[in-house]
């Protein structure tokens, strides 16, 4: 097995019915595998960590991140997956959680927008600098712990396969956070792409 495994069902109406996940060789990125690595990691512009791979390899790029200032971002795998993220996360840059992992993680209920103010206080008190919450085509919320923002999600009229719009949804807010974009302006062109994803038929690999 030379990667990681996902495969979902699609419905007709291109929405996952369920999936299933083969993640086991991730782990593989222990902490001797990350050593041998160490010198890629320092030259990085960004680390970007899902919780996949163990929550030693977790704690030990966090660590070594902080040391080597580098930024270090954070997205849960999946509910079950969200304890692999320690509870200290103070030198965090940036976590993207969607609604369920935010709740388990945090022990909190997001029911309203009232209840986000929660998430606010915990990026203040925690220094986590950054956080965004999906939650499907519901809102998605943003705090640095002084700024807190909704943002609209963009419903496509023509949805194919709903998969891998979270993971570009991710990859676009760390790319143009990277690029300097204000937070505002990078949200909106991160959840086009997303919108855009969905409407392809290329976004995975598909039987029929």
């Amino acid at each position: 097995m030379n990667t990681g495994m996902f495969t979902s069902v699609i419905d007709y109406n291109g929405e996952m019915i369920c999936g299933f996940a083969d993640m086991d060789i991730y782990n593989l990125i222990n902490n001797k595998y990350l050593n041998e690595k160490i010198e890629v990691i320092k030259n990085a512009d960004c680390v970007v960590v899902d919780s996949n791979i163990p929550k030693e390899s977790i704690q030990y790029l966090i660590q070594l991140c902080g040391k080597s200032n580098i930024p270090i971002g954070i997205i849960p795998a999946s509910i079950k997956k969200v304890r692999n993220i320690l509870k200290n996360l103070a030198k965090i840059d940036y976590l993207i959680f969607n609604k369920k992992e935010a709740e388990a993680f945090w022990n909190v209920s997001l029911n309203t927008k009232s209840d986000y103010k929660k998430i606010k206080q915990i990026s203040k008190t925690s220094e986590i600098k950054n956080i965004v919450i999906t939650n499907g085509n519901d809102d998605i919320f943003y705090t640095n712990g002084e700024l807190s923002i909704f943002k609209n999600v963009q419903q496509s009229s023509n949805i194919i396969n709903d998969t891998g719009a979270g993971d570009v949804f991710s990859a676009s807010v760390f790319h143009y956070w990277l690029e300097n974009y204000e937070v505002d302006n990078y949200l909106e062109m991160a959840l086009f792409n997303a919108c855009s994803t969905v409407s392809t038929i290329y976004n995975t690999s598909m039987i029929n």
